[in-house]
């Protein structure tokens, strides 16, 4: 605090020192007579604040409060002291310094933060407040003070739990986040003993510790002990004594204040963090607090490692699926390709040892290769990358080729419907193909005969595919698995007709869908986004074409 008289300044607020507040507007109302009116007096020795007069270093008056704050029994212990024995000889620099600086009219605040050193011994921080009056006709200082101490340790503690909270939030496993929480309880806190339970179902289980442990096998949560109640109840618990303490589990070492804070995800306990300490009051609510928070950084780094394990088991159970898959296709070429190979082989032995009928046998090497080329390819599509070759293609065209080339069985009907140009930036080679496949698939679906409906609309900058057929339709179980690469319900089938047709479609940054109820028919669309430039609103004009005509 200031020696001498300062000049009125503007004050400037730092964090903590905002709490003061009415005190010293006070003392600005009562500065020009504080010392002759007892009314006064009673009201400033009423202050929690500590407040004194200084007439150049000595202390004329000085409040209780003051007198507690330097660590004296009686307010007049202080009248006549000289103020700078309290300072530390760092603060005696800085002190003359200020007085210095105001001397020479540059700007210094009113409020500020100093050290003082009280009767004991013992080293506080204050926040002081200072005004200028006039007493008896001469120069004074008016200050008030506030110990500040425990409000910076806390200040201090909290930073060092927000550095320690990076290093949480950045834990990969369990058991760097445990060693973590002791590393920073033991700096900021202290502790004889700590602790890391973690919960499984009914009890805690020891994880990680630090000190003179006891702690074996489980703590049931049901049980006795601070860490079980605290687990058991959510909400922490402190007991700074613990002789008179019937919850206590008295270990090996003589534990006389405890401190347990439960770690909660979900709506539960999933950790408790316990510190024992050789001492009474070891703890406070502080400390307390403090530790809540971390228990909350502990809560959601034990969320972030948990889905880490879950997104690993997820891709372990992928690559396992994987496997399965890739055992399947083998299991499937082997199986496909074993008969058009056979075929080929017969073919052949009875071409070398029998010249007769060479084109019937020609023609079945022939439509076997085909056969063996297709599911290659079917493979390849499906296993590797889908690289489009897009072009500006009138998707009228392509159904018209793809109906064109169809294999329609007897008693389907076909009703195409065209209208004006669909022009969609695609890959026609193998939207073509999906075309194809749904076609295909439709008459397969209608071996009594029904209506197969296929159409090409274009709809606000996206083009529309249908097929419909009136077949029996797909059943609930057998939907549900309609585009998984290898499911199918065909003897001959490979099951990646329909995956094959999803990847394409999708990979145009399209989507299929399809409705179906059994015994009534179904219906698949494709979306595919069109050129913006040539998208139309279209009026389809219909076209009925029968089966002879296919």
């Amino acid at each position: 605090m200031d020696l001498t008289a300062p000049k009125r300044e503007k004050h400037t607020t730092r964090p903590i020192t905002k709490y003061i507040t009415s005190t010293i507007q006070t003392l600005d109302q009562l500065k020009e007579n504080i010392v002759t009116d007892d009314k006064y007096h009673k009201l400033l020795d009423s202050s929690l604040d500590g407040v004194i007069l200084l007439s150049g270093t000595k202390i004329i008056y000085a409040n209780q409060s003051e007198a507690k704050l330097l660590g004296y029994d009686n307010a007049s212990e202080l009248i006549g002291h000289d103020m700078t024995d309290n300072l530390p000889d760092e603060e005696k620099e800085r002190i003359r310094q200020r007085t210095l600086s105001r001397q020479r009219g540059e700007p210094v605040p009113d409020r500020y933060e100093l050290k003082l050193k009280r009767k004991d011994g013992k080293i506080i921080e204050i926040e002081t407040a200072t005004s200028a009056i006039n007493y008896e006709g001469k120069p004074a200082v008016l200050a008030q003070t506030r110990d500040v101490t425990a409000a910076k340790r806390f200040e201090k503690q909290v930073m060092a739990l927000h550095e320690h909270a990076t290093s949480i939030s950045h834990a990969s496993s369990l058991k760097e986040v445990s060693q973590t929480i002791l590393d920073v309880v033991e700096s900021v806190v202290g502790f004889n003993i700590g602790a890391f339970m973690i919960v499984e179902e009914d009890d805690l289980i020891f994880y990680e510790g630090r000190g003179t442990l006891t702690y074996i096998g489980r703590i049931p949560i049901m049980g006795k002990g601070i860490t079980a109640k605290a687990a058991r109840e959510m909400h922490a618990v402190l007991v700074n004594d613990l002789r008179n303490e019937p919850n206590f589990l008295r270990g090996s070492m003589n534990s006389l204040s405890e401190l347990a804070i439960p770690v909660i995800l979900d709506d539960e306990v999933v950790a408790v963090l316990n510190f024992e300490s050789q001492k009474t009051d070891a703890f406070d609510e502080v400390d307390q607090k403090l530790l809540e928070t971390l228990a909350v950084h502990v809560s959601s780094a034990i969320y972030r490692i948990r889905e880490i394990d879950r997104i690993k088991r997820q891709e372990e159970e992928k690559a396992k699926e994987l496997m399965d898959g890739a055992n399947k296709l083998v299991s499937m070429v082997r199986h496909d390709l074993r008969g058009p190979l056979q075929t080929i082989q017969n073919a052949a032995y009875l071409m070398t040892h029998k010249f007769i009928g060479a084109e019937e046998f020609t023609k079945k090497i022939n439509d076997s290769i085909e056969y063996a080329v297709k599911i290659l390819d079917d493979l390849k599509v499906m296993m590797g990358p889908q690289q489009l070759k897009r072009e500006s293609v009138d998707l009228n065209d392509l159904l018209k080729g793809c109906l064109e080339n169809a294999i329609v069985t007897e008693g389907v009907e076909v009703e195409a419907r065209y209208g004006v140009p669909v022009i969609a930036e695609v890959d026609s080679y193998k939207i073509r193909r999906v075309m194809d496949n749904l076609v295909k698939n439709a008459v397969e679906a209608m071996q009594s005969g029904g209506k197969l409906g296929i159409k090409v609309e274009a709809s606000h900058g996206v083009a529309i595919l249908t097929v419909s057929d009136t077949g029996k339709g797909i059943p609930e179980d057998v939907a549900l698995r309609m585009f998984t690469p290898f499911y199918t319900t065909k003897k001959a089938g490979t099951g990646l007709g329909l995956a094959i047709c999803k990847q394409v479609i999708e990979a145009h940054s399209g989507r299929i869908d399809f409705e179906s109820k059994e015994g009534r028919g179904t219906v698949f669309t494709v979306t595919l986004p069109m050129k913006e430039s040539e998208s139309l609103e279209s009026d389809s004009v219909q076209t009925t074409t029968p089966v002879a005509g296919y």
